[in-house]
């Protein structure tokens, strides 16, 4: 008997990996690595864990054209579910989606205030694929 499985539907990757911050300054982070425009729906992570010691951390979220991060800029409020600042600090995780129309997405973190500093990282989760996925048969 054959058996059937569904491709996944939910994408994710880290734009600034989980690190330890401990100076105060913009910490560029990398650039999403699927296409944006493949999916309905998008959402910013920002991840500070329970190793925060001090400083404030600012998650700006950036869009552009360009696989490069050459010509990306701030998202627009108006492309996000919830308006910036988007400050954190110790141990929380906040969501923020995304409605631009932009195919590449990145993330810088503004630390401020900072002296020991802690851990903070971004990563973006992709849903629903704008090509659904089907079934397939894996025992033919």
């Amino acid at each position: 008997m054959a058996s059937n499985t569904i491709d996944s539907i939910i994408t994710q990757d880290f734009v600034f990996n989980i690190d330890n911050i401990t100076s105060n300054g913009l910490k560029t982070g990398g650039i999403l690595v699927f296409d944006s425009l493949a999916f309905e729906s998008i959402e910013f992570f920002i991840v500070s864990t329970k190793d925060y010691t001090d400083g404030t951390f600012r998650m700006i979220p950036r869009h552009g054209d360009d696989s490069n991060n050459a010509n990306h800029v701030d998202v627009p409020v108006e492309d996000l579910t919830v308006a910036a600042p988007f400050i954190f600090n110790t141990d929380q995780i906040f969501r923020v989606g995304y409605f631009g129309k932009k195919q590449f997405l990145s993330a810088h973190i503004l630390a401020t205030n900072v002296t020991i500093g802690g851990p903070a990282g971004v990563f973006i989760v992709a849903n629903t694929p704008r090509h659904a996925p089907t079934a397939r048969n894996i025992n033919p």
